[in-house]
């Protein structure tokens, strides 16, 4: 597979985007990656150049990506307020502009929609084909003052996808359904699916999660990649989503209440749960569900790897990851090495305790003192760092109400000085954050080695 076989004269008369309110063909989306590789060329972008994409969950967003892809550079998506903050932190990247589909004011800036006025071509550029060029760039969850610095190649892209399609199939014209945040990379599993099967991109904001069930069925939605918490936020219904053909868990541990609720509300949809680091592109693991493969322990496992990736455990149980998908290492400078060498060979250590039984891998905590959040990796220390450096006060964070080992349903930060205002915090931690409770304490509590006592701040909020 390679990004120039998307087939647009095949595909022109699906529908490439539709919300509820509007829908956009692929012809009409043609139109639009024309003009964007047109600017890409007549600007001279080459291997190795990054344009920096908004992350609305729009029509000229997807064309943007997709156009993107057609050419050969690499995209990152990154949110329109956070633009001037990720430019800064990301200085070992060329970033050569910031497309978005609303207007901004960085210096480097194109507003997609003011392209429509260019001169029309019916030649698409492209570079030449290079599998170990950098498709996209994302970062590690942002929760500390620097985060990691994600790229994967078209070759860890491109074998994502040959592998999801060797567990399950795709139609052509298929709808993918986005229910997470363009710099969440379950994100890339919907587009580029979508992208090489002539399909249909549906938003689906984590906001309206309560009411998802309504726009599945009116928007006849058939792929849904999700976080478990996504469909736990679903109000009860009666009915079952007929439409839908493919499920796909991943980002948190899948309970096992939420996988049998899966299996009555989409009675005719193949349903895996997946796993995997973003370092490995998206998911390296998959698991089939049905009513007597879940078992009885609370948690389903997290299955078999890929064909293309190798698992390893090593004598503390960490999880070892080898193979196409792992991606060469971070962007920068990283004191920690993320690999570890076996045989010549190279694993991503992923930092997750797993176990293999009964020919399935199954997750058991992690291994340093990170949490899951919403489908996120959060560093603890890193968010009290950030906001220590940001605010006069001193933080404390902390996960509450556990799920499973080291998965929580809340983060509680609390902060030593009452005249700080909520909302200033919340607006400077990243989006995935916002959710997390903010709670006023006289003294950050500390041992007697001078760290936070967690356990007295577990008891304060239990």
């Amino acid at each position: 597979m390679n990004r120039q076989n998307i087939d647009f004269e095949k595909f022109k008369n699906n529908i490439f985007y539709k919300d509820g309110k509007n829908e956009k063909t692929w012809e009409e989306a043609f139109i639009v990656v024309k003009l964007l590789t047109e600017y890409f060329n007549h600007n001279q972008f080459k291997e190795g150049d990054v344009v920096a994409i908004n992350t609305n969950k729009d029509f000229h967003t997807y064309c943007a990506i997709l156009a993107c892809y057609i050419y050969g550079i690499t995209f990152s998506p990154i949110r329109f307020q956070e633009i001037n903050k990720s430019i800064s932190i990301d200085k070992e990247i060329n970033i050569n502009c910031f497309l978005s589909s609303s207007k901004s004011n960085f210096k480097k800036s194109t507003y997609i929609f003011d392209l429509l006025n260019e001169k029309k071509t019916n030649k698409l550029y492209k570079l030449e084909e290079n599998q170990n060029s950098i498709a996209y760039i994302l970062h590690s969850s942002g929760s500390t003052g620097k985060p990691k610095i994600i790229p994967i190649s078209y070759k860890n892209l491109h074998s994502y996808i040959n592998s999801v399609k060797e567990i399950t199939t795709f139609d052509l014209g298929m709808t993918f359904a986005q229910t997470v945040e363009l710099t969440f990379d379950l994100s890339i599993h919907d587009m580029f699916l979508c992208f090489h099967h002539g399909g249909s991109l549906v938003p689906l904001s984590t906001s309206i999660a309560k009411f998802a069930p309504r726009f599945i069925n009116s928007l006849q939605v058939n792929n849904l990649m999700m976080v478990p918490s996504f469909l736990s936020a679903m109000e009860a219904v009666d009915i079952t989503l007929d439409s839908v053909k493919n499920v796909f868990f991943c980002g948190e541990a899948l309970s096992r209440k939420i996988a049998k609720q899966s299996l009555s509300l989409f009675p005719k949809a193949s349903i895996f749960n997946f796993y995997g680091p973003t370092e490995a592109t998206v998911a390296v693991s998959y698991f089939k569900l049905d009513i007597n493969s879940i078992g009885d322990e609370s948690i389903v496992p997290i299955g078999s790897s890929f064909s293309s990736t190798v698992f390893k455990l090593s004598d503390e149980g960490e999880l070892l990851i080898g193979g196409e998908q792992v991606f060469n290492g971070y962007l920068g400078n990283i004191e920690k090495n993320p690999f570890t060498i076996i045989n010549d060979c190279k694993y991503y250590k992923s930092g997750d305790i797993c176990s293999f039984e009964e020919d399935n891998y199954k997750f058991k905590s992690r291994i340093d003192y990170q949490v899951k959040f919403r489908g996120y990796r959060i560093e603890l220390e890193g968010v009290e760092a950030l906001l220590n450096n940001k605010f006069k006060a001193s933080f404390a964070a902390i996960g509450n109400n556990e799920i499973s080992s080291n998965n929580y349903a809340n983060i509680v930060i609390f902060y030593d000085n009452k005249n700080l205002i909520i909302e200033e915090i919340k607006n400077f931690l990243p989006k995935h954050l916002n959710g997390a409770v903010l709670k006023y304490i006289e003294n950050i509590p500390r041992n007697t080695s001078g760290k936070i006592d967690r356990h007295y701040l577990k008891k304060v909020i239990s």
